[in-house]
């Protein structure tokens, strides 16, 4: 079976692993999931403007509400799909203390 280069051929910068806990619960409906999202697009805008951060900085998304999930596994920040926050569902849980 032919195995392809690993990615430490082409990069071999230390990795820098970032993981992204979100709250997508009852409390974050309307502004906070907005401004959620606004700042997941920010957090990827100064990686790809950094070039240091570029190269090393790999995200893990965990979403975490009604239950955890885990929207995207550990991996280098350029396969980071759009993750925008209004398709996930917000879960109320009544009064939090």
């Amino acid at each position: 079976m032919p195995v392809g280069l690993p990615e430490f051929v082409f990069n071999p910068e230390p990795r820098c692993p970032v993981i992204l806990l979100l709250d997508t619960s009852g409390s974050m409906s309307g502004q906070p999931i907005k401004e959620l999202n606004d700042g997941i697009m920010a957090f990827k805008q100064s990686i790809q403007q950094d070039g240091l951060a570029s190269l090393r900085v790999e995200v893990a998304i965990v979403t975490f509400g009604e239950s955890v999930s885990v929207a995207q596994n550990l991996r280098h920040y350029r396969p980071v799909r759009s993750f925008r926050l209004e398709s996930l569902r917000c879960y109320s849980y009544g009064r939090s203390y």
